[in-house]
């Protein structure tokens, strides 16, 4: 299979960085966890709810790597030498050759990786609460293919293209934010719908207001209702392994903290404003 390679420019604000020493300014936290640079991580929230529409959950498996952290990946999969694996997979690294050893995936040299400058990431299916790598599954059927149909139908419209047209080092699910400063259309026209969504025109003066329910209320445990099941499905939707019945019960609660800790939130185990903020985000 080959896939489509665009050339990639990095955005001005990355000029003078250090790859995987990007500042917390630089980085925006994205769906299902994780983070990525601020433009790449639009995009990948503007393509990941069109995905969605589609009946496709897009999680990934890696997305902004810190230089530790791709040091740490370098030194798992590369050896010194010959590792003896077939595909000869070679890098570069403090003037040393590296080969890639049997079985594993191709990484970048440490301070090379477009992981570092948060623009790639790879892509992944959430199925049934698990988070699957996409691949070209080579019979060609089954949700794993289908999202990668997908991704290969739509990823440009987003700014994403794939790193390696075809070969050995070719993966199907590592994609890269290539456009730098160019922000796409599909990208602008996503987030312009969602601001106004969330930012209805006033009703005519002469029309008395109506009072309106708040969509997104305070909850905690003991509470029940469709308010409850729309939180719970969300939960589900974002790859929390939630029971949707409706009751905001202990279950709930503890599956609450968790997100609540995986976001930096104070873990009260209740539903607020904030809470609503990063869900929906």
């Amino acid at each position: 299979m080959q896939y489509p390679v665009k050339e990639m420019k990095l955005p001005k604000d990355l000029s003078g960085i250090t790859n995987g020493k990007l500042s917390d300014e630089m980085l925006v936290d994205i769906k299902p966890n994780g983070q990525m640079h601020k433009l790449a991580a639009s995009a990948w929230a503007a393509m990941r709810s069109a995905a969605k529409k589609d009946g496709y959950i897009l999680g990934h498996v890696g997305a902004y790597r810190p230089y530790d952290q791709q040091l740490s990946l370098f030194n798992d999969r590369y050896v010194k030498g010959d590792s003896g694996d077939s595909r000869k997979i070679t890098r570069t690294f403090n003037g040393e050759t590296y080969m890639l050893k049997a079985g594993m995936a191709p990484a970048g040299s440490p301070g090379t990786s477009n992981h570092g400058w948060g623009l790639a990431i790879d892509a992944a299916l959430i199925i049934d609460d698990r988070t699957v790598q996409i691949t070209a599954d080579p019979d060609g059927k089954g949700p794993l293919k289908s999202g990668l149909d997908w991704l290969m139908a739509n990823a440009d419209k987003y700014g994403f293209s794939w790193e390696v047209k075809e070969g050995a080092q070719a993966e199907a699910w590592h994609i890269r934010y290539y456009p730098g400063d160019a922000i796409p259309e599909a990208v602008t026209a996503h987030h312009a719908a969602k601001a106004g969504a969330s930012s209805p025109a006033p009703e005519p003066a002469t029309v008395p207001a109506k009072k309106k329910s708040n969509p997104t209320p305070d909850l905690k445990r003991g509470d029940k209702g469709d308010i409850v099941k729309k939180f719970q499905t969300e939960m589900v939707k974002d790859g929390f392994e939630v029971k949707v019945d409706g009751d905001y019960g202990s279950a709930t609660e503890n599956i609450v903290k968790e997100f609540q800790k995986k976001h930096g939130i104070p873990e009260t185990g209740k539903v607020d404003a904030r809470f609503w903020e990063v869900l929906l985000k």
